[in-house]
């Protein structure tokens, strides 16, 4: 995954969130809020309309995984629908689309299956339709998401 490109925001508005447990790290704008438990992390923007996340997700290989985020999604979601899904061969698998939640709102979705050590994680990016500059926030976040490497600082191998 590309670095993000900080244009979003200053450096001096960034937190930087590192997981040990899941062996991952993001960036996220200091007015959001973060919610972690265990390999798993939320955070949601100050409005409450938009959230991150990022966990494991049990399977096979990085094709299940997401084939198993979407049904996952259309257990919790209505109409939902996968407008692009890329493979990259680089050990990630990147996919857009929208749902519809229980409220009635749709949802735009963009998420990214990335292979580690320890499994498949997913980090998913959630924004009420019609708001580009919370979806522009949120895809920032979910760009800035890396692995680490053994010795804990962020690898490339994202």
């Amino acid at each position: 995954m590309a670095e993000p490109s900080r244009a979003w925001i200053s450096p001096s508005d960034v937190v930087v969130y590192v997981n040990r447990r899941g062996a991952y790290r993001f960036s996220y704008p200091s007015g959001w809020s973060l919610t972690e438990r265990g390999t798993a992390a939320a955070v949601t923007s100050p409005r409450g309309t938009g959230v991150v996340t990022v966990g494991t997700i049990e399977s096979g290989t990085i094709e299940q995984a997401a084939d198993l985020f979407v049904a996952r999604m259309a257990s919790v979601y209505e109409d939902v629908e996968i407008l692009r899904r890329e493979t990259s061969g680089s050990g990630t698998l990147p996919m857009v689309g929208t749902a519809t939640d229980a409220a009635g709102d749709q949802r735009r979705f963009a998420a990214t299956v990335v292979g580690g050590r320890e499994g498949e994680f997913v980090v998913g990016a959630f924004t009420p339709v019609g708001d580009p500059s919370l979806e522009a926030e949120a895809r920032e976040i979910l760009r800035s998401f890396r692995l680490l490497s053994d010795d804990g600082r962020a690898g490339s191998d994202s």
